[in-house]
Formats: structure tokens, C-alpha cells, sequence
């Protein structure tokens, strides 16, 4: 009897699964997270109550109170915009903390980065080389504005906070050398970290964005690790990001001149 009774449940908790896996591929992970989060998820213009179970895992996202200022827009895009800022914050803390402890410490950290940034420039290789882009695209076409923000961003941060991990390691054990200026003793994460964004933002053509911003680094790092450090980021990062910026907005240009010859 007991295995009788369990076996609903059981299947009730896999069709809920199932139908929170499909409508995150088709709205967005982010989207549909905090309406798991706050019980019900919207399928087929229906919604379906989520299981107890399911929502545990979930319920870290807020209060009840939270979870409803999710439902706004504005909210949701702020919180998918600091989320991932924020977290990078916290591992660059790690970092600068963990390069006092042991060594045993600093690899496991540089380890676990190491990880999600192989991953997040998988990502971007799909994205970036012609034959998987457009399977990607047409895929995540149905995701909304705060997905896209939300996710874009990790893609950027994890990389950048890997090499400004590593970056930092080899500052503390004199392997790299300040060619101009000087670093702060105890923020070398976040000083490696903001190294690599500036380069990344100079990268991206046409906009200028350091010189518009007025954003200039008091220093830089010289030698040949550091060179050969910035120029596997710029391959492993840089090259696909910034060519997928040139793809997207070229498609969207081209899509605003169709309907404006249309009209």
C-alpha cells in the first residue's frame, strides 16, 4: 500500500519536472525559477502547481514578499542584472582572502573557476562558430529581455574572473610584474578583475567605451606571462563575444531596415 500511494506522487513530481525543464528552454531559466519559486508554473496557458518538493530547492530565491516584486519587470531585469555582478564580487573576496591561506586552498578555487569558465566559452563557441549559432538562437529566441541579461553576463563575468584570479596568484607570488603604477596589497583580485573588463571594453568596436567613459587603468601589468595571460583571454573571451555582438546587432539591423522598406 505504502508503494501504491508513493507512486502518484512520484509521478507528479517527474511531470512537473518535465514541464519545468520545457518552459525554461522555451521562456528562459530565470523566468520560469521564480514562478517554480512561487508555486505554480504557467504551461500551455495553464498553470500548473509545482509539488512541495521542487519548490525547496528554489525557495533561497526570497521572501514571499520578494518573490512578488519578482513579477515586475523592471525588478526581475535589476535583480538578473546585480545577481551575477554580485556573485563575481564575492569569488573575487575569495580570492584576495584565500591567497593568504594555503596553496592547497588557492587550487582548489582556481580549480572549481577553471571549471565554469570552460563551460561558459563552450557556450560561446557554440554561439560564435556559423553552424551551432543558429540552432542556438532559434532556440533561445523565446527567452525574455532578463534571461538574455541574466545569462549574457555570467558568460562575460566567469572568465573574467577566472583570469583575474589567476592574474592576482601570480601578483602575490611575484611572477607578474606592475610595469606603471601601483596595485593595492590586499585587492589584487578586484584590481586584475578590472584590468580584464577594461580590455574587454576596448575591445568592442566602434563604441569606445573606455575613452567615451573616461575610464582609464592608473596601471599596467608587463612581462611576458601577463601578455600571454591577456592574449588567451582575448581568444578564449574576447574574439566570440565581441563577433557576437557584431552578428546580433547586425541582425537586428537588418530586421529594422526590413520592416521600415515594408512600411
Amino acid at each position: 500500500m505504502p508503494a501504491r500511494a508513493a507512486r502518484p506522487r512520484f509521478d507528479g513530481l517527474m511531470a512537473a519536472a518535465e514541464a519545468i525543464a520545457d518552459e525554461a528552454a522555451k521562456r528562459g531559466p530565470l523566468t520560469v525559477m521564480v514562478e517554480v519559486a512561487q508555486g505554480a508554473v504557467l504551461r500551455e496557458g495553464r498553470l500548473m502547481a509545482i509539488p512541495p518538493l521542487l519548490r525547496l530547492g528554489l525557495g533561497v530565491i526570497g521572501p514571499t514578499v520578494g518573490l512578488r516584486l519578482l513579477r515586475i519587470r523592471v525588478v526581475l531585469l535589476a535583480v538578473s542584472a546585480a545577481v551575477p555582478i554580485a556573485v563575481s564580487m564575492v569569488v573575487l573576496g575569495v580570492t584576495d582572502a584565500a591567497l593568504e591561506g594555503a596553496v592547497l586552498w588557492q587550487a582548489a578555487l582556481l580549480s572549481a573557476q577553471c571549471l565554469f569558465t570552460l563551460v561558459a566559452v563552450g557556450v560561446l563557441y557554440v554561439l560564435f562558430v556559423p553552424m551551432t549559432r543558429s540552432t542556438l538562437l532559434e532556440r533561445i529566441g523565446g527567452w525574455g529581455l532578463a534571461d538574455n541579461v541574466y545569462w549574457s553576463l555570467l558568460l562575460v563575468l566567469i572568465p573574467t574572473v577566472f583570469f583575474a584570479s589567476i592574474t592576482a596568484l601570480l601578483l602575490d607570488h611575484g611572477k607578474i610584474a606592475v610595469a606603471d603604477g601601483q596595485l593595492p596589497e590586499h585587492r589584487l583580485s578586484f584590481s586584475s578583475f578590472a584590468y580584464y573588463l577594461w580590455n574587454l571594453a576596448d575591445a568592442i568596436p566602434v563604441l569606445e567605451v573606455p575613452k567615451t567613459l573616461n575610464w582609464t587603468l592608473d596601471y599596467s601589468l608587463g612581462g611576458w606571462l601577463a601578455g600571454s595571460l591577456l592574449l588567451l583571454y582575448k581568444l578564449v573571451l574576447i574574439v566570440p563575444f565581441v563577433r557576437l555582438l557584431t552578428v546580433l546587432f547586425g541582425a537586428r539591423f537588418a530586421e529594422r531596415e526590413s520592416t521600415d522598406s515594408r512600411v
